[in-house]
């Protein structure tokens, strides 16, 4: 096990972590992915500590596809995905939107109600919550404290008391009117009507009849967190510190695999985790192109206490990186079902094929880095090394020798005749072939020779720089 995860205990407080996903049209669809038949598109997901959902790992975390959240537009029924008696119909909300020339909003609105969601898996916590967070597709972001609920008002127009309306939503249906000012605009008559697939809209009222500096709802909803003050992002000292949050690699897809390995009194145990596959993180981070197949480089973790571990290249295919798991669930919360970890909140960690459970789980991490031999992060996308061509006449012919450069899958031979003659390739040889021999020459002639190495990648060949030009004369 990683020196950090042998720590004594730390004393944490519990909090509780809600993830709520919404995937939206701009987000790829992973469901009919020939490579991963597993890949499924994100639809809705909640984990946390308290959390007791009817999937996932640990069975904490709650997880439908985007056909699942479509079958509960139609059919309204939250039960059947362990979110309670969450529905609710007809309710009215309205805010002031300041974007713009601004005006406030009078909707109707049907969906699901967050407080009911968290006293239908955590009877009692709602109240226990400190804040949460509400992140957009089109790049909009408000967080919320949870007092605050207990404050949302109705105000219909002309209305200059209020009437205590429902807490936050997802409102999955929904009709809205505007007007310029409070008492002059019109409610709808709804019903509310049913929005498109990803386009799910978060909603909730607003305690003054204008509150400035806050639009009261946000459209594009694909992740909500609750119960955490920060989401700290994964970063990378490749391409400029590139950096992705939690709810950006959750919108990537979700995969499920099983990691078997020994648990410390002895016994084999599996984790069944969902979770991302690294190599489609790497690729979203726009860094797996410092590994081309070719070069030596690996894949370097790191977590929030600075230890570090490195994966080659070929070990990334079985690489998953997951969410809400923290060190304190390794030492204390091992594979019981009627125990769910303390530590668990929106850290990332990353599983891997391993004997024992320190080689399969790197807990905490916070950075993904591709690193050379030396443990340096690489800064520039590595290039095969050009060849080193040696030529000679062999009797009646060209004897060519290359050099075996490290990462090939093989070389391209050309030649053309004379000082003004057109080169053309006149073998292609594999990697483990470094010697040819031409047929005959003419007598008399000037012949030159070039080679280049190339490696078969998923994008099409790469090549390396010519070598030097070699001359053969009979």
């Amino acid at each position: 096990m990683v020196s950090h995860i042998t720590k004594i205990k730390k004393s944490i407080a519990l909090a509780l972590s809600l993830v709520m996903v919404m995937t939206l049209c701009s987000i790829p669809a992973y469901a009919a992915d020939p490579d991963d038949p597993s890949k499924e598109e994100v639809g809705f997901l909640v984990m946390g500590d308290d959390v007791r959902g009817t999937d996932g790992f640990k069975d904490n975390i709650v997880y439908l596809t985007s056909d699942e959240v479509e079958n509960l537009k139609t059919n309204k029924n939250p039960e059947d995905y362990g979110l309670g008696d969450s529905w609710a119909d007809d309710q009215r909300f309205s805010s002031y939107d300041n974007h713009g020339a601004g005006g406030y909003h009078y909707s109707i609105v049907d969906g699901i109600e967050v407080e009911a969601i968290l006293d239908a898996l955590v009877p009692g916590r709602f109240e226990s919550l400190d804040k949460f967070s509400i992140f957009s597709s089109d790049g909009y972001s408000t967080t919320m404290t949870i007092s605050e609920v207990a404050k949302q008002k109705y105000f219909a127009p002309g209305d200059q008391t209020g009437r205590t309306g429902t807490g936050p939503m997802i409102a999955y249906y929904k009709s809205s009117l505007t007007s310029q000012d409070q008492s002059s605009g019109v409610e709808p008559a709804g019903p509310a009507e049913r929005t498109a697939k990803g386009e799910e809209v978060f909603v909730y009222g607003q305690e003054t009849l204008r509150t400035d500096n806050n639009c009261h709802f946000i459209k594009y909803v694909n992740v909500l967190l609750a119960g955490t003050s920060e989401e700290r992002p994964l970063k990378s000292d490749n391409e400029r510190l590139a950096s992705r949050k939690t709810n950006d690699i959750i919108t990537l897809g979700v995969c499920e695999k099983d990691y078997t390995f020994t648990d410390g009194s002895g016994q084999k145990t599996t984790h069944r985790v969902k979770g991302i596959p690294m190599i489609d993180v790497l690729e979203d981070m726009d860094i797996y192109r410092y590994m081309p197949s070719f070069s030596s480089n690996k894949l370097q973790l790191v977590d929030i206490d600075g230890n570090t571990k490195t994966i080659s290249r070929s070990a990334l295919k079985d690489c998953y990186v997951v969410w809400g798991y923290a060190d304190d669930y390794v030492v204390w919360g091992y594979a019981d079902d009627t125990q769910t970890p303390e530590g668990q909140t929106t850290e990332l960690a990353v599983y891997m094929k391993g004997d024992t459970l320190s080689e399969t789980m790197f807990c905490n991490l916070r950075e993904l880095n591709v690193v050379n031999t030396k443990g340096k992060a690489v800064t520039s996308v590595p290039t095969l090394k050009k060849p080193t061509l040696k030529a000679s006449l062999s009797g009646k012919k060209a004897k060519l020798k290359i050099s075996n450069i490290s990462g090939e899958d093989g070389y391209e031979i050309q030649r053309k005749a004379g000082t003004k003659g057109k080169w053309k390739t006149v073998k292609t040889l594999k990697a483990n072939k470094t010697t040819w021999t031409s047929g005959t020459l003419s007598r008399g002639k000037n012949y030159y020779y070039r080679v280049r190495a190339f490696s078969n990648e998923d994008s099409g060949k790469v090549y390396s720089s010519w070598s030097s030009t070699k001359k053969v004369r009979r």
